[in-house]
């Protein structure tokens, strides 16, 4: 999601989106890959990023739309994924643009992959006024059956969200690019 131009408006507009496709596709979860530095911490926001920032407030948006719909927000080290991806499809031809939104599906494919391998790494987002983040919760782990991202980076087109699904646990996953 590129964030220049469009401010709060946008940013609630895709939030909404957002949540109101994890409620349609009955999901459990959403999970926003947060870019960490090499010297900060997940759990610490005085350690983000100016981009690191940002996708917490999303974050944060997204939670405090959340309330009442037994629905989670999740935030992910997304550190290496872009590379990740790049590598992953590498070998493939086409144009920029085609290269750009493969990486874009694969590394929110990787996020998803993490949340659910690693499900103590996540940062749970709480709704404001409902207590500090806290680490996601023990056995949140499944079999992947599908990890297609519901937000495609550099997306705000909302034909782009589908639902990520894994057996026992429905999530999303989100990544925010700069526009850099």
């Amino acid at each position: 999601m590129n964030m220049r131009g469009g401010g709060l408006e946008k940013l609630m507009e895709l939030a909404h989106g957002i949540v109101d496709a994890a409620v349609a596709e009955s999901c459990d979860a959403i999970v926003i890959g947060l870019p960490v530095t090499s010297q900060g911490s997940i759990r610490r926001r005085q350690t983000d990023s100016q981009q690191g920032r940002r996708c917490r407030n999303f974050a944060d948006a997204v939670a405090a739309l959340t309330v009442g719909k037994d629905l989670y927000v999740y935030l992910i080290d997304e550190r290496g994924t872009t590379v990740e991806a790049e590598a992953l499809i590498g070998y493939l031809g086409g144009g920029r643009n085609d290269k750009k939104q493969k990486k874009d599906s694969v590394a929110a494919a990787l996020i998803l992959s993490a949340f659910f391998n690693e499900p103590r790494q996540a940062v749970r987002v709480r709704p404001p006024g409902m207590g500090r983040a806290q680490k996601a919760p023990p056995g949140r782990k499944g079999n992947s059956t599908n990890s297609s991202s519901l937000l495609q980076k550099g997306s705000l087109d909302e034909n782009n969200i589908a639902p990520g699904e894994k057996k026992g646990i429905s999530t999303t996953a989100v990544t925010i690019d700069g526009g850099a």
